[in-house]
């Protein structure tokens, strides 16, 4: 008789390698993209992403003090995203 253990790790953890290149192509559209809705589209994707991942720090208990201060950082990046997105949309 087998015993089959969880491992505990959610999709998303387990989906990370491919996640992670999705998302700096999302960025990299932000960027480079001329299209208003493109990159609109992209930047929501990457903000609500972003604030998803502050939320999971702040709120698990085995991340150390040092690293959920750290990642109060995010908001700098999201921030800055946001501001590319207003002069590319609204100018």
């Amino acid at each position: 008789m087998e015993v089959k253990v969880q491992s505990g790790k959610s999709i998303l953890e387990k989906m990370s390698l491919l996640i992670a290149p999705v998302l700096l192509g999302f960025m990299a559209t932000i960027v480079i993209s001329t299209n208003k809705y493109l990159v609109l589209a992209s930047a929501v994707i990457v903000v609500i992403t972003f604030g998803w991942s502050l939320y999971e720090v702040q709120t698990n208990k085995n991340v150390d003090e040092k690293t959920k201060r750290s990642s109060w950082l995010i908001i700098i990046v999201i921030l800055a995203l946001i501001a590319i997105v207003y002069s590319k949309v609204f100018n």
